[in-house]
């Protein structure tokens, strides 16, 4: 099939990108690169003659600074842009162990001490409203897919919103000057999205957390718990998405393999239970100390 010039050119260059070393290698997302997480997801999409991923997220949990607000006139400067004081691609791990200098993290390092967290019951509720807040975070999926035509386009739309990403669209239906039409599909969900205030900057700039460590953790849980659903929901993307590409002059993306459920309890109930064992082992160790089988706080917390 002959495909227009506008796709193939932007399909030769990102695939050009893509096989550069990691290092070298960057997107339009903000992290600039492909997750681990769906690597062989995008892979699978770009053998597919008709498509073309140009930026994705595999999910993310994230403690976000809000964007400093702005009176009438005045100039934003590079520190009043919002940012992230965390991130991370990976559900985290044993997050409901957490001591609270693990949970410290969090914040960066501009977090407040024990004796601001105790004087926090005496704060103005004005004092919130007009800071910037701070955000706990978990964002599903979200990939773009270039297309060569409105028929790949309506493909992997369906696909997406039978995977349950039910808040996937379609972009860029403008005609090309060849009169050709290659559309951009944003798949995505806000279902399994979240976003909590858990503090606020203060006028030093400190950033001032108004939960304790177990509400803390709590969100950790859920959004561990939304991690799962996202990594299903992916799943049945490609199988939907391999479904609605398959045929003899097209190559299919690689299908995940599913599980019977009974198995798939007994080996989650099989991983919890080895997760217990793991943080009463490195809950011994403390957060930052060596010796106990040299585990680095890094290696503790996040899951491969």
């Amino acid at each position: 099939m002959l495909y227009p010039e506008v796709f193939t050119n932007k399909k030769r260059q990102i695939l050009a990108k893509l096989s550069r070393d990691e290092k070298e290698y960057t997107d339009k997302s903000p992290k600039g690169s492909v997750d681990e997480q769906i690597i062989d997801l995008v892979r699978g999409i770009n053998v597919i003659e008709g498509l073309v991923t140009t930026s994705s997220c595999a999910g993310r949990i994230s403690i976000y600074l809000e964007s400093a607000r702005q009176s009438q006139g005045q100039a934003t400067t590079s520190a009043d842009r919002g940012r992230w004081t965390f991130s991370s691609h990976s559900p985290l791990r044993n997050i409901e162990m957490w001591s609270h200098e693990q949970l410290a993290i969090l914040f960066g390092s501009r977090q407040q001490n024990d004796s601001t967290r105790k004087s926090l019951h005496n704060l103005h509720p004005k004092a919130l409203g007009n800071s910037r807040h701070i955000l706990f975070k978990f964002e599903p999926m979200i990939l773009h897919i270039f297309t060569a035509s409105l028929e790949d386009a309506q493909k992997v739309l369906q696909a997406a919103i039978s995977a349950g990403f039910r808040e996937s669209g379609v972009v860029n239906l403008k005609p090309n000057a060849d009169d050709s039409i290659t559309p951009l599909v944003a798949v995505r969900s806000i279902a399994l999205a979240s976003e909590t205030v858990i503090g606020y900057e203060d006028t030093a700039g400190s950033l001032i957390s108004i939960v304790d460590d177990r509400y803390l953790r709590q969100l950790g849980v859920l959004a561990n718990e939304r991690f799962e659903a996202n990594t299903e929901r992916i799943n049945k993307f490609s199988v939907a998405l391999a479904a609605a590409f398959s045929g003899p002059h097209s190559t299919p993306i690689q299908k995940p393999k599913w599980e019977d459920p009974v198995a798939r309890k007994h080996r989650k109930r099989s991983e919890g239970l080895q997760r217990q064992a793991e943080a009463r082992s490195v809950g011994n160790c403390g957060p930052t100390k060596t010796g106990c089988g040299d585990v680095e706080l890094s290696d503790s917390i996040f899951m491969s």
